[in-house]
């Protein structure tokens, strides 16, 4: 492999590696405890530990062939055809990875480099090509069997997991639109997409398995989630066609919109085992929901991202979102900016929009319910704020996410719950 400006890319990739991991894991000391809804956040803090991420890598050869954009413990996290020159990755990804790594499944060539936006130019070795069709291709879908996914199937190709490892866990605070206790243990969620693509990456399925680490509401309150188009980075819209069939898991008779859907309407009736698993009250495993979906990628893309949200079992209309995220159509606008909450009363659903926008934030910034991808999550115990048992919170939001952005790795062992 022979990247462009060779000589100068050499010596500075290390530093600015090490500059980046510095900076994604190096910690402040936490400060002195106080309550969390003292602390003083950056109104442009959007409590998100997830970003978007376009990579671009232009080659010199290989068209039709697959490139790899990887972690560097290789495991995937997407899997671009070789178009016009090029492999184009739109990811979201944890804010906490420093290095990325691009690499060809067929050659086994690879290259680490900083994780940011970024258009990287890459050399496939010359015998690629003929690698690739000496290859079997047992399905005739053009995509030969060590590098397809379902090789007996020529309607899929590629299988992805979003995220690629671990699960996305949202988290919830009962109260809104006023103050709650900001403990984040009253609903706690964990969510993984195993996607499948075809040749050309056009999304074609999915499965979906929801978790309920954690419960803890005291209202009657069910759970929905509205399926948004990414159009690029973070930038979303909604698919209103009939872009996603339901096959299993969901009743479809729940919901009028194609792109929202309830997965119950009261978590009570739901669950079969009560539990709380925040440290008062009984414990259980968390209870798993799996559904499975057909995508029209035509109609909306090959890109898609959940929007949960709680809803009143009685006032359907009464929605709370995590930080930043807009209400379905269904949500009675006059809700908004009420109490403590600080949400504009408008919105257009017709239009793309950029996230985070002005919706479920306080007038001091914080949340009712914040997002992240972890491999694994402890919730506080109950009758702890979330910054007690994790000290590190404090400095990541009041530097507006630019230190202690690793705070999930050092909580307080004595005020978080861990599942027996």
């Amino acid at each position: 492999m022979h990247p462009t400006n060779r000589f100068p890319f050499r010596l500075l990739l290390p530093a600015l590696l090490l500059l980046l991991a510095l900076a994604g894991c190096k910690k402040d000391a936490p400060v002195a405890e106080r309550r969390f809804e003292e602390m003083t956040v950056p109104q442009s803090f959007t409590w998100s530990s997830i970003r978007n991420l376009i990579i671009t890598v232009n080659l010199d050869t290989g068209f039709g062939q697959y490139f790899d954009l990887l972690d560097t413990r290789d495991r995937r996290i997407d899997r671009q055809p070789i178009r016009e020159g090029k492999a184009v990755f739109n990811v979201r990804l944890s804010a906490e990875i420093p290095t990325l790594r691009i690499k060809s499944p067929v050659t086994g060539q690879s290259l680490d480099f900083p994780a940011d936006n970024t258009t990287i130019n890459f050399f496939l070795d010359a015998n690629a090509t003929a690698i690739w069709n000496a290859a079997a291709d047992s399905d005739g879908d053009t995509i030969p069997d060590p590098w397809d996914d379902y090789p007996n199937d020529p309607n899929l190709a590629i299988k992805l997991l979003i995220p690629h490892a671990g699960m996305h866990y949202v988290l919830f605070d009962e109260g809104w639109p006023d103050n709650g206790d900001y403990d984040f243990n009253d609903v706690v969620l964990g969510h993984q997409f195993e996607m499948s693509y075809d040749k050309n990456h056009f999304l074609k399925n999915g499965k979906g398995k929801l978790r309920l680490l954690a419960y803890g509401l005291t209202g009657e309150y069910g759970l929905g989630v509205e399926f948004l188009r990414t159009v690029a980075g973070s930038t979303f819209d909604y698919a209103f066609d009939q872009t996603i069939l339901f096959t299993s898991g969901i009743d479809t008779t729940l919901e009028k919109d194609y792109n929202t859907v309830r997965f119950f309407n009261n978590f009570n009736s739901w669950m079969t085992a009560p539990y709380q698993n925040n440290g008062v009250g009984p414990t259980a495993t968390p209870q798993e929901f799996d559904y499975t979906f057909t995508w029209n990628s035509e109609i909306g893309g090959n890109f898609i991202w959940p929007n949960f949200f709680l809803f009143k079992s009685n006032e359907r209309s009464f929605e709370v979102h995590a930080f930043g995220y807009p209400p379905t159509r269904q949500v009675n606008l006059l809700n908004l900016s009420t109490g403590s909450d600080a949400s504009i009363r408008r919105w257009n659903w017709q239009t793309n929009f950029t996230f985070p926008n002005a919706f479920y934030r306080s007038y001091k910034n914080l949340p009712w319910g914040i997002e992240f991808f972890e491999e694994s999550f402890h919730v506080a115990k109950e009758g702890f704020q979330l910054n007690q048992g994790y000290p590190y919170i404090v400095r990541w939001a009041e530097t507006g996410g630019f230190s202690n952005r690793s705070w999930r790795y050092y909580p307080d062992n004595i005020r978080i719950f861990r599942l027996p």
